[in-house]
């Protein structure tokens, strides 16, 4: 009997507690693409790629990835897996270049109350080389609950309400992905040698960076023409066109280096070479390397290989050796002239007085 009493009790407030607890709607709600089934005016995300270190327009695309977290109250459908955001020949302002997009959960349907947690992530960009990574995540939340009515009652239906946080729980209206891009630049030494040089003369070369991934034709790099004291040299390299610069005895060209800020993507290759016609008699040689015509075809490293692959050395020499065979035969043929010379004098002196 008490056993009985007992199961009664409990079943008792089983009911008075369901009574009380608001009902869970078996009807689903599916997010429109007027924002119906939201609550706010909008039904997506917004969201911002930034990349820093930049002069000339940038070209990528990066891609991201929503992951729906474990703890979820269950599976919802139509929920993006991934999204991106395009940098199409994109101006930078100030050194930083930016893109924006959205994450889009129009027809994502949900059918359990609960909170619904998505982590955004960056997982792909075209160009990892000079546009890494951002290592930033954020997470969205959307919260499924039951409409009420004008009496607090819940109805049979619910409402999405969507909300954009950080990983530590900062509500933002906007995420904002963000990494430098890795550039470098490169140097062009010229050297002077021979004991018939002049070390004041000034030497042309032809500077070339082809239109190519990352380069579009009309980019400019700075080059540090106020340090060069040769005449003729311009303020920048623009890609796509021959280039030419002019430098004596021990001079460098630093081609992309802006104060702090490196110009030139990484991997990107150029060509540098010794113009002639105003070098007569010198022979020219590029890292050691012979030719009369010296040329230089590299690609742009980074800083851990700069100094052994991104500095090209060119070296003018003229040198003349003297023309020692040439002397001493000339002595002998002063000696025997001589000689001879002064034989006719002898001989012409004896006949004198012979007669």
């Amino acid at each position: 009997m008490k056993t009985r009493s007992i199961l009664s009790g409990v079943a008792a407030l089983a009911m008075s507690a369901a009574s009380i607890l608001p009902a869970v709607s078996a009807s689903a709600v599916t997010i429109g693409s007027d924002g119906t089934g939201t609550t706010g005016s909008s039904s997506t995300i917004p969201f911002t790629r930034e990349i820093e270190n930049v002069s000339n327009p940038v070209t990528n695309t990066f891609t991201y990835t929503i992951t729906p977290d474990s703890g979820n109250p269950a599976v919802a459908t139509g929920v993006p897996t991934s999204t991106t955001i395009v940098f199409n020949n994109v101006n930078p302002t100030s050194g930083k270049a930016s893109a924006s997009g959205v994450i889009d959960f129009n027809g994502a349907t949900f059918n359990t109350l609960g909170d619904y947690y998505y982590t955004i992530t960056e997982t792909g960009s075209t160009n990892t080389t000079n546009y890494p990574l951002s290592s930033q995540n954020y997470k969205a939340m959307l919260s499924v609950r039951n409409v009420l009515n004008n009496n607090g009652t819940p109805t049979d239906a619910l409402e999405v309400t969507l909300v954009q946080l950080m990983d530590n729980g900062t509500t933002k209206q906007a995420a904002v992905f963000t990494s430098a891009a890795n550039r470098t630049y490169f140097q062009v030494v010229n050297e002077v040698t021979g004991n018939m040089s002049e070390k004041s003369q000034c030497f042309k070369y032809k500077v070339s960076i082809p239109v190519q991934s990352g380069v579009t034709a009309g980019d400019t790099y700075t080059l540090n023409s106020s340090t060069l004291t040769c005449e003729g040299n311009p303020d920048t390299i623009t890609a796509g066109q021959d280039n030419y610069i002019y430098l004596k005895d021990g001079d460098t060209a630093i081609i992309g280096l802006d104060g702090s800020t490196n110009e030139l993507p990484v991997g990107v290759s150029y060509t540098v070479s010794k113009e002639d016609g105003t070098d007569a008699g010198y022979t020219a040689k590029v890292d050691g390397d012979d030719g009369t015509s010296a040329t230089k075809n590299t690609v742009a490293t980074d800083d851990s290989e700069f100094a052994t692959k991104s500095t090209t050395t060119f070296t003018n020499d003229k040198t003349l050796n003297p023309l020692t065979g040439i002397v001493t035969n000339m002595w002998t043929w002063v000696v025997v002239l001589g000689l001879g010379a002064a034989g006719i004098v002898y001989a012409s002196r004896k006949n004198k007085n012979e007669a």
